[in-house]
Parts: C-alpha cells; structure tokens; sequence
C-alpha cells in the first residue's frame, strides 16, 4: 500500500481566518514600525544638520528597545491571555506611533527622542 503525500495540512493553515488576521497584522505591524524609524531617523538628519551624535541617539532610542524589551515583553506575554495581550498592545502601539507623527509635527526634535523610546517599547511588547 502506497501513501500519498499531500499538501492539504498547508492550505488549510493559510485558509484558517485565525492565522491569515495573525500574520497580516504581523506584516502591517512591522511596516510601521520601520517606517516610523525610518521618518524619524530622517527627521533627526534634518533638524540636527546630520549631527552624528543626535543620529547615534536616536538609533540607540529605536534598537535598544529590541533587545532590552524583548524578553520582559515574552516573558509578560507567556502570562498573560494572548488573546487580549496582543490587541491591547497593537492599540497601544498604533498609538504611541501617533504620538510620534504629533512630535515630529508639533515638537522640537529633542521630544521626539522620548516619544520614540516610548514607541519602540511598546512595540516590543506587542
């Protein structure tokens, strides 16, 4: 007796509604992430005149968060109802870039340093 191999386990992963809303929120959620980090790296250049150190802070600001927070936001959202951990922290997330594009608009750059932390913080958690 021959068993044939089929693909159905996979389609059925990419037809589940579950894993599609997942992974589109992944993808939209990292395109914004790097797109803030991008604006605002760009927005420091311009403001500061290219000043390394400025440059060198923001960076700082946007990429210790990955490394700091990263395991405190797994460890809390292990505890915590998945579920409801990643929408609060999505919203909180969505927000916080928000409050980015007001300082970038309406504050001098060295505001946009702390709003940006804030951001990167909060997207490591969700």
């Amino acid at each position: 007796m021959e068993k044939k191999l089929t693909i159905n386990n996979s389609t059925n992963l990419f037809g589940n509604r579950v894993f599609q809303a997942i992974i589109v929120s992944g993808l939209f959620l990292q395109i914004g992430i790097w797109v803030r980090n991008f604006a605002v790296l760009l927005f420091i250049m311009e403001k500061t005149n290219g000043d390394p150190f400025a440059v060198s802070l923001i960076s700082v600001a946007e990429f210790a968060p990955i490394f700091i927070f990263s395991f405190i936001g797994g460890t809390f959202a292990d505890r915590w109802r998945p579920k409801r951990t990643m929408v609060w922290c999505d919203i909180l997330s969505a927000i916080s870039v928000f409050a980015v594009l007001v300082t970038l608009i309406l504050g001098s750059w060295h505001v946009v340093f702390f709003a940006t932390l804030i951001s990167a913080i909060l997207s490591q958690f969700s």
